[in-house]
């Protein structure tokens, strides 16, 4: 999140912090639902899940699908990505930006959005031409693509967060139903 942030990625701060909520999330519920499923083994009674717990497997399924889908959606490689990198580059430029600019700059040790003139800092004025940036740091590459690169890494880190969570939760739930159905049948014999 705070690469994200520091880099000014077009990469919403909401999804950023709901990605990092999702394992909180999970982390807290992952009790009630052990406390669930071990009261349905206690209660034979009631054999089937309660509306609760399927309501909450449910509920997490869904916002780990989604925060795994947003994140492919910035990760694969899209003309609507390569515009919404050009739109925040220009909003930073247009806004003179000049922190935000610089330190994607200085981070990449590039100038310039799509060439080394490009939108680069320092701003282009009366005594300052298009190509300073150049001139000063003698720098070879605009930052496009290392951008565009940051962006993808920091979306396969959410994605990564997501799946890991998916994953970790289906085994836990696989050996928790395992030990429900084994009580199961342990009680009924």
């Amino acid at each position: 999140t705070t690469r994200t942030l520091s880099l000014s990625l077009p990469i919403p701060f909401a999804f950023c912090f709901f990605t990092i909520l999702l394992p909180l999330l999970t982390g807290f519920s992952a009790q009630p639902i052990h406390s669930l499923l071990n009261s349905q083994v206690a209660s034979l009674a009631r054999s089937r899940p309660t509306c609760f717990l399927i309501l909450l497997l449910a509920f997490q399924l869904i916002y780990e699908t989604v925060i795994a889908t947003v994140s492919l959606t910035y990760l694969v490689p899209s003309a609507s990505n390569t515009c919404g990198l050009n739109e925040q580059w220009r909003d930073l430029f247009r806004n003179k930006n000049e922190v935000a600019i610089r330190r994607i700059q200085d981070r990449f040790n590039c100038c310039g959005f799509n060439s080394l003139s490009d939108m680069a800092w320092p701003f282009p004025g009366r005594r300052v031409n298009a190509t300073a940036c150049v001139e000063i740091t003698q720098r070879t590459r605009s930052c496009a693509v290392p951008w565009r690169q940051a962006e993808q890494v920091n979306a396969g880190l959410f994605f990564a967060v997501a799946s890991v969570v998916l994953v970790t939760k289906v085994r836990h739930f696989c050996n928790e139903t395992s030990r429900y159905t084994m009580g199961l049948t342990i009680g009924s014999s």
